[in-house]
């Protein structure tokens, strides 16, 4: 056994979301130690690592960090039919890796302590501290934040589970324009698609997420479009969230990230989310921290209620209600709102207001438009009997079976 150690805060996961965090409340003088069970934090990388250009007026970063930017986006439905759309922000395309040593070397020039190498085991609450067990030693703080991941134990250890969906992505040369990337939408992955992504280098990512067959279905996905499997470079499997998050503050404990459920179901990103999310939970540390109070109402108010935090958490809900919607038509009525979505006047809306993070924007601005919002309508009508369910669902906060459509 290591020795013990007392801190402020100790944060378990050293991703991005933890370290930078971890970077944040560093600054302010908190002490902070970060649990991370592998043996290089960000290695390795589960994540498509494209964000929106929100990102730049987020955080600061190593411009090499920056792999490509695109400017289309071609969604292509399981009949080969293709909506070209044109993305006015260009997104931005990461190399995930290096993001997540970013901040770990920034966490670190700040004085965080990394415990790499080591699981987080559990934790006892206490009135006055919280006690942390790994598999080498025992840390007394006064917080705990859960940065672990989809499958987080700390949330789990607080009664909060996600429902994950498996994913994989490989990392090979493949003849594709540097500038766009493509998803494939089919019925029956359910709930994800499968994605292209260029690094700009001759190198892609691609990717699928489904509910059932995930192996089989990747191996006709690559097969079909012609990828030769020998040149794979990458190989990861990996989990996403498919839901909202709930609640993500609790007595001495707060959730951040993929621990929390802050990711989109539409896409399964989360990087921007997160980041803004961090943020908030560094400021409700901070005022936790000097009021002494870390009890669950106080930061229940202070971070899971806070302002920022609710628009984000809308967001994701209107990203989960997106993806209920989309896993819940046939393919008659897909092929409807591909149609739909081929009109100029939609490609206009998109282009001007379409948003990878939040897309409330772009729907308003349909509803608002007569011509839109009767086409618009008509799609719903189409499968507005389904609706009670959709939502039954939804309040429950359970994944929606297409069986039980």
């Amino acid at each position: 056994m290591e020795p013990d150690l007392t801190c402020d805060v100790c944060i378990i996961g050293g991703n991005i979301a933890g370290s930078y965090l971890a970077y944040l409340l560093a600054k302010h003088n908190i002490h902070v130690v970060v649990v991370e069970q592998n043996r290089i934090p960000g290695i390795p990388s589960h994540c498509a690592g494209i964000v929106s250009q929100r990102f730049r007026n987020i955080v600061e970063v190593d411009p090499t960090i920056i792999l490509n930017r695109v400017d289309t986006a071609y969604l292509i439905s399981e009949n080969n039919k293709k909506v070209e759309v044109s993305i006015q922000d260009h997104p931005y395309i990461l190399d995930r890796i290096r993001l997540d040593q970013y901040f770990y070397h920034k966490a670190e020039s700040c004085g965080v302590m990394y415990l790499l190498k080591e699981k987080f085991f559990e934790f006892q609450k206490n009135k006055d501290f919280i006690r942390i067990t790994t598999q080498k030693r025992t840390i007394t703080a006064k917080m705990i934040v859960g940065c672990d991941g989809p499958n987080s134990r700390v949330a789990r250890l607080h009664g909060i589970r996600h429902n994950l969906l498996p994913a994989m992505q490989v990392r090979v040369p493949f003849t594709h324009p540097k500038n766009s990337v493509r998803m494939y939408f089919k019925r029956n992955w359910k709930y994800l698609f499968g994605w292209v992504i260029p690094e700009g280098n001759g190198i892609c990512r691609i990717g699928l997420g489904c509910e059932t067959n995930l192996l089989c279905s990747f191996q006709s996905f690559l097969k079909e479009l012609r990828v030769d499997t020998s040149q794979i470079l990458e190989k990861h499997g990996g989990q996403i969230i498919i839901g909202y998050p709930g609640q993500i503050a609790f007595n001495r404990a707060i959730l951040l990230g993929d621990a929390a459920g802050m990711v989109k179901a539409t896409t399964g990103g989360g990087i921007n989310t997160l980041l803004k999310a961090a943020d908030y939970a560094k400021n409700a540390i901070l005022n936790a921290m000097n009021k002494n109070n870390f009890t669950q109402r106080y930061l229940v108010a202070h971070y899971q209620h806070s302002y920022g935090v609710c628009q984000l958490k809308y967001n994701i809900f209107l990203h989960y209600l997106i993806r209920i919607v989309l896993v819940n038509l046939t393919q008659q009525e897909y092929e409807e709102g591909f149609a739909f979505l081929k009109q100029s006047m939609i490609k206009k809306v998109l282009l001007k207001y379409g948003d990878m993070d939040f897309p409330l924007k772009f729907l308003i601005k349909i509803l608002l438009s007569k011509n839109l919002r009767m086409d618009l309508l008509r799609l719903i009508s189409l499968f507005v009997w389904k609706l009670p369910r959709i939502f039954h669902y939804l309040l429950l906060g359970r994944k929606y079976d297409l069986t039980m459509a």
